[in-house]
């Protein structure tokens, strides 16, 4: 292994975190020896194989990488809450995690509903289909949902009665890719890793969208509750 410690720099806090996240998801690949698994997932767009993992796709993405980065973001978060929506109650109608950033008791009771709706790699179309078939089920609400398959990053907002329309775009997109495709060489004697140089790769100003502050604000300007709510 070559060049493990980040290099200083006049970097933003947030790169800094997000590239621990994604070398801590690196490591554990290597851990796991999937490390070629990764590269033709990155590269060729194939899919995770529990298999080669020794674990479900989706829980280990979730463990290893996602909750991970919306923790660096500031957020906290539920796994599959129950009742927190009226009409997605049963079955595959309960979220993959609810953002508890703001309080559950006070997103009800502002008819908001804040969610996670999470995939495995490569599998971020699956997100969108099952997102735009919760936000179907009951326009009562106003929803704010973070779409993501660990490497891409999508947030998506629904207001209160307003359905979505057929040529939605996401509000704010952002993207791990360079990143994961960098600091994969951690785990190839052959090859150097620069760590500055992946941190580089991290589009702070996109993530910054994704943090607490950033969603606080944007649930008063879309929904006209106060950004101090998430305190609990």
């Amino acid at each position: 292994m070559v060049d493990r410690n980040t290099t200083l720099g006049d970097h933003s806090e947030i790169s800094r975190k997000l590239l621990h996240d994604v070398e801590s998801f690196i490591d554990e690949i290597g851990t796991r020896s999937c490390t070629a698994h990764l590269q033709a997932v990155m590269r060729d767009g194939k899919f995770l194989k529990g298999k080669q993992l020794g674990q479900k796709p989706e829980r280990f993405v979730e463990d290893a990488l996602i909750v991970p980065v919306l923790e660096t973001l500031g957020h906290s978060v539920l796994a599959r809450p129950v009742q927190y929506a009226p009409r997605w109650t049963h079955g595959r109608g309960i979220p993959d995690f609810s953002l508890t950033t703001i309080p559950t008791a006070t997103a009800k009771e502002h008819d908001i509903r804040l969610f996670v709706e999470a995939k495995p790699p490569n599998k971020l179309h699956y997100a969108r289909d099952e997102v735009k078939e919760y936000l179907k089920k009951d326009l009562g609400f106003g929803a704010i949902a973070v779409l993501t398959d660990g490497i891409q990053w999508e947030l998506w907002v629904r207001p209160q009665n307003e359905p979505l329309t057929d040529d939605y775009k996401p509000e704010r997109t952002a993207s791990l890719r360079p990143a994961i495709t960098d600091a994969k060489t951690r785990n190839l004697e052959k090859e150097s890793y620069h760590p500055h140089h992946t941190r580089n790769k991290i589009d702070a100003d996109e993530f910054n969208e994704f943090t607490v502050p950033a969603v606080c604000s944007l649930v008063q300007e879309k929904f006209g509750i106060a950004a101090d709510i998430e305190e609990s």
